[in-house]
């Protein structure tokens, strides 16, 4: 089912994303260069992904892709 898919897909992308914090912090990389690479991982993710979180789109205007 869609939302059972969502889901595991979702829990794998937070994983990911705390794992790039983590790692990047533990190295002493600039907290903005972290969230720039964090940001850049969530917008390599499917297009599926993105819409279904909204990422990207502004008062019902997407905004990126």
């Amino acid at each position: 089912d869609y939302r059972d898919s969502f889901s595991r897909e979702a829990s794998k992308v937070d994983a990911q994303i705390r794992g790039i914090y983590e790692s990047e912090k533990a190295k002493g990389t600039d907290p903005v260069q972290i969230i720039s690479m964090m940001i850049d991982h969530i917008n390599s993710q499917s297009s599926d992904y993105l819409e279904a979180t909204g990422w990207g789109w502004s008062d019902g205007v997407k905004m990126v892709g």
